[in-house]
């Protein structure tokens, strides 16, 4: 008996040696694999002073260097533990379960990933690029450990002479609860976090709360440094889950949160409360954010829907917010503060229901669809912000300071000696703006969504904002109620702006065109048409001919830059002749001029006015060519 029991401890030991000999040897081959991976993919030089096994599925990592191919770290640890997932080790892939660190260091220069992208032309490489989101999420969250401390890990982000760090300090993983502390700092600031949440690996889920240590006093590392914008916000919560291979459910929520950029607005931006849910599907073909995903911003929600395509002949984007129902005083007291300054303090009552559709084929952008509408129900203004609409109506005056001129001020008064009635602008006056700047004008209730495709379009092809589809009316109240920076908010201020006014019905179409033909900027420092008239031709409106009229109706645009459109020896471009002759004939079609009137018409105006002195003026050379920004496509469709 006894016999057997030494044969059986005997067996057991030599099975517990072979098998730690064959774990040994599986293990050191699944590292010398892991690192001849990373030479291989990423050409870098990976260096471990010594490795080894601890306990049945444990491993320990001492002095890990990692660095770029000319000698800088990318990665190094003084010591790692960890707990390794035996199933996989079997296949050679090292996944954890368990991490343990004192200290870490990871540094990343910009491009280094895409310079080594760069060298892969294999099809397994390209396959991964298209590989669905979800599923790569999928497959991270796998190789996350569902147990983790770091003493401190440090991060750093460098792009050419700026950088980033992000140093984590006692960060735990411990029974799907994580917390730990961040520090972010660039060269010019530094701010710490504190965050805590839950983290199921298994699950595919994580979601974490963020809180600010101090006040951040509207200051953000690396977003200031880089893009020059603030983020400030009292508390962010972020939220991730993976319910299948195919989609993504994705929420993000922040109070108090404030925004600034010099592009975004004049003032930082401000938000109560806002959120983003968002259902996600992706797929190799496309990616899609479902109708059922919501944006909420201090209480006001509406669904979203995008979706894009990747089709390599014709990549589409589909956007939409299906139609809603709601609260016309609940829309206003939900705007954010400092984005609508000239709305804000607005009174209403009744309801109002909105819908957006559009999409966007990126070889076909002539077939770009835009469609909106923002309908009122027994809607009416009880009180308006600074913006007040119906002084449109009285006589007012607006003030102008362009640099290098003194300042001017506007009166739109009858009695003003720069003052025109509509009635005394010749109608092929009012005709060539109107086919110029906005055809639909008194058919439109605003917006003409036409011009905003075509514009839009334009805009994707020269990759800059190149084209603009202000209606009159649009230009009316930017030219009245608001700043002439180029924000982002100016410009949504100014669409609903506008949108109230055509659909208060407190003034008329020929108040508002009236208004417009005596504010507009028609020259250095000429604003209105008398003033117009006389700089350029040395007359009263009511004198103008046609080729004159068609000549300023082109200028709009881009008055200061008139000078361009004519030779150093003050004899027309050519080039205006396409645009001349494009006017005159959808005029003529029009029946807005007779066939009579088109008689020697032709394109060479000659200037009579003051305004000749400004082509002897040297020429910007900084502007390559100024035309380009006067004159619409000679095919424009009106």
């Amino acid at each position: 008996m006894l016999k057997n029991y030494w044969r059986y401890f005997i067996g057991t030991l030599l099975a517990i040696v072979l098998l730690w000999g064959v774990q040994r040897m599986i293990f050191r081959w699944a590292v010398q694999k892991s690192i001849m991976h990373l030479e291989n993919k990423l050409k870098v030089n990976v260096n471990i002073g010594q490795y080894g096994i601890e306990g049945l599925n444990g491993a320990f990592f001492k002095n890990v260097l990692i660095s770029y191919p000319e000698g800088d770290t990318l990665f190094w640890s003084n010591a790692m533990h960890v707990r390794l997932k035996i199933l996989p080790l079997l296949t050679g892939k090292i996944q954890l379960s368990k991490f343990q660190a004192d200290s870490m260091l990871a540094v990343y220069k910009h491009g280094f990933l895409q310079q080594t992208a760069d060298t892969l032309h294999t099809d397994s490489f390209y396959a991964k690029q298209h590989t669905p989101l979800s599923y790569r999420l999928r497959m991270l969250f796998k190789k996350l450990p569902a147990t983790c401390r770091i003493s401190t890990a440090t991060f750093r982000y460098y792009d050419t002479s700026q950088w980033l760090s992000m140093r984590i300090d006692s960060f735990t993983i411990k029974n799907k609860l994580l917390e730990g502390v961040i520090l972010l700092s660039d060269s010019t600031s530094q701010q710490s976090f504190a965050f805590q949440g839950k983290f199921i690996p298994g699950k595919y889920f994580l979601a974490v709360t963020i809180r600010p240590l101090k006040s951040i006093d509207n200051t953000f590392p690396w977003l200031t440094q880089k893009w020059g914008a603030n983020l400030s916000a009292k508390s962010a919560f972020f939220e991730c889950q993976l319910p299948s291979a195919s989609s993504i459910l994705f929420t993000i929520s922040a109070g108090e949160f404030s925004v600034s950029h010099p592009k975004l607005a004049e003032q930082p931006v401000q938000f109560d409360t806002t959120s983003l849910s968002l259902i996600i599907k992706t797929e190799k073909e496309y990616w899609q954010i479902d109708s059922s995903s919501r944006v909420n911003f201090n209480g006001f929600e509406f669904p979203l829907f995008v979706r894009y395509e990747y089709d390599a002949n014709n990549p589409m984007l589909e956007f939409a917010i299906p139609a809603l129902k709601f609260s016309a005083q609940q829309f206003f007291e939900s705007l954010p503060k400092g984005a609508f300054r000239r709305i804000a303090g607005v009174k209403a009552e009744g309801d109002l229901s909105f819908v957006l559709r559009g999409r966007i084929p990126f070889r076909q952008l002539d077939s770009i669809y835009l469609y909106s509408n923002l309908q009122p129900f027994n809607f009416r203004i009880k009180q308006y912000g600074t913006a007040y609409l119906p002084m449109l109506n009285d006589t007012f005056t607006i003030y102008r300071h362009e640099p290098g001129f003194s300042p001017v001020a506007i009166h739109v008064d009858s009695t003003s000696p720069n003052y025109t009635h509509l009635r005394d602008i010749p109608p092929h006056l009012i005709y060539a703006v109107l086919t110029s700047e906005d055809g639909s004008f008194f058919y439109h209730k605003g917006f003409n969504e036409e011009a905003f495709a075509k514009s839009l379009a334009e805009n994707i092809r020269k990759k800059r904002f190149a084209r603009g589809a202000s209606t009159i009316s649009m230009q009316l109240v930017r030219n009245v109620f608001l700043s002439k920076n180029k924000t982002l908010s100016r410009k949504f201020e100014e669409m609903l702006l506008t949108w109230m006014l055509e659909n208060s019905h407190v003034v008329s179409k020929q108040r508002m065109l009236e208004v417009y033909f005596n504010i507009i900027e028609w020259g250095p420092n000429i604003y209105g048409i008398k003033q117009a008239a006389k700089f350029y031709f040395d007359k009263k409106p009511s004198q103008l001919t046609l080729q004159e009229s068609i000549f300023l109706a082109a200028i709009i645009p881009s008055p200061k830059y008139f000078r361009y459109t004519f030779q150093t020896n003050g004899m027309m471009k050519d080039g205006f002749e396409a645009y001349f002759q494009r006017v005159a004939q959808i005029m003529l079609a029009r029946n807005q001029i007779q066939p009579t009137d088109t008689i020697g018409l032709n394109h060479k105006v000659t200037l009579t006015g003051t305004a000749q002195k400004f082509l002897a003026e040297p020429m910007d050379s900084l502007i390559v060519n100024p035309s380009d920004t006067i004159f619409i496509d000679p095919e424009e469709n009106f």
